[in-house]
């Protein structure tokens, strides 16, 4: 949304983004975010071959983020994605419904592609919060979400 409003601050003629976003609608995108981001982290560190501990570890964490964010709920969210397809389909696919979800106005074809982009290239740093996640006592994270 950063993104999208810097864009239409330098572009006066276009529409920005709605300023009429609810709370709702932005706790549900930012629950999908976290949702698809949970599955590419999987995707990425592991391929086809998912042991079962890794399995569980997913599913819990999906099933925290309902506690977090209840809706949509997780269960919900991968119904709406083919998740059998390969990440840069996946990535633009969110891309796509996370604009739409999010009424970005007039820029949201620039938002699809920088979005779409994000996702596509931030894989060190879902690598890095899966370390953290392992690694890391939960007092750790607290502090972590704390300080944002």
């Amino acid at each position: 949304m950063d993104h999208c409003d810097k864009k239409h601050l330098a572009d006066q003629s276009q529409k920005g983004i709605s300023k009429d976003l609810t709370m709702e609608q932005y706790s549900e995108a930012v629950k999908e975010l976290l949702s698809i981001s949970i599955w590419l982290t999987l995707f990425e560190q592991i391929g086809h071959e998912i042991p079962e501990w890794f399995k569980e570890f997913i599913l819990l964490c999906h099933g925290i983020s309902d506690k977090v964010h209840a809706k949509p709920t997780a269960k919900e969210i991968q119904h709406k994605y083919s998740l059998n397809s390969p990440v840069h389909e996946i990535c633009q696919q969110a891309s796509v419904n996370l604009c739409m979800q999010l009424d970005l106005g007039n820029t949201v074809d620039d938002a699809l592609l920088y979005l779409g982009y994000l996702l596509e290239t931030e894989r060190q740093t879902r690598l890095e919060l899966l370390f953290f996640a392992f690694t890391e006592p939960i007092q750790k994270l607290d502090e972590r979400i704390k300080a944002g």
